[in-house]
């Protein structure tokens, strides 16, 4: 006590309110928690109505008792306090947000966003006027008229193995098979030496005398 007047701190008094002692004053830590209260909202909740901080308020002190007096043995008081208050903060957002409504604000506006490898799929205005078939004042886009990307992968892929296939059948069977195992397969020269039965050194001679005719074709 100093010049007549008490000096607990905010720390003992919640101290004191959850475990009742020294006995503590019922409306002097209300309003000490009212206070912290509207701190907190202006802080984390600035959007939260002026008439709701009361109700944030009661909801932190009944967070705080239903923690109880063991709480205090792992977490300080105010740290307690604190998380109280925060659950009460989203609780009161909650139950009074509208229907469907966010009961916790962005940090920023969301923006739309598209995955770059779908960035390819959307059609331009070229795309969507060769797709757009008119009758008369009608007009109607036929999606069926759009490009495929993975469609015309698949064909530059099946085309280019048919181009492959046919350069490889000029070359001689034992060659063939080992450029395709090398370069198509990707398995280690050493593996298909070896089921030549020649030294990778040999091999990758041989491939290499007759490569030309491949890499034209890839």
């Amino acid at each position: 006590m100093k010049n007549g007047v008490s000096t607990i701190t905010f720390a003992a008094l919640i101290q004191a309110a959850l475990t009742g002692t020294p006995k503590y004053n019922n409306q002097r830590f209300g309003l000490a928690v009212l206070a912290y209260a509207r701190r907190m909202c202006r802080a984390r909740a600035p959007d939260l109505p002026d008439h709701l901080i009361e109700d944030v308020a009661q909801e932190a002190i009944a967070n705080l008792f239903a923690s109880g007096p063991s709480a205090l043995s792992m977490t300080p008081p105010m740290k307690l306090l604190r998380h109280a208050m925060l659950a009460a903060i989203r609780k009161v957002r909650a139950d009074h947000a509208p229907p469907g409504q966010r009961t916790r604000r962005y940090r920023e506006e969301p923006r739309d966003r598209v995955a770059a490898e779908d960035a390819a799929r959307i059609p331009n205005t070229a795309t969507i006027e060769a797709a757009t078939v008119r009758q008369g004042e009608h007009a109607a886009i036929d999606v069926n008229d759009f490009p495929c990307p993975a469609a015309e992968r698949a064909i530059m892929e099946a085309e280019q193995r048919i181009t492959i296939d046919r350069a490889l059948a000029k070359l001689p069977p034992n060659i063939a098979q080992a450029l395709r195992l090398v370069r198509l397969e990707e398995r280690p020269m050493s593996e298909v030496a070896a089921l030549a039965g020649i030294s990778r050194f040999v091999l990758h001679r041989r491939i290499e005398q007759h490569c030309a005719v491949f890499r034209m074709a890839a």
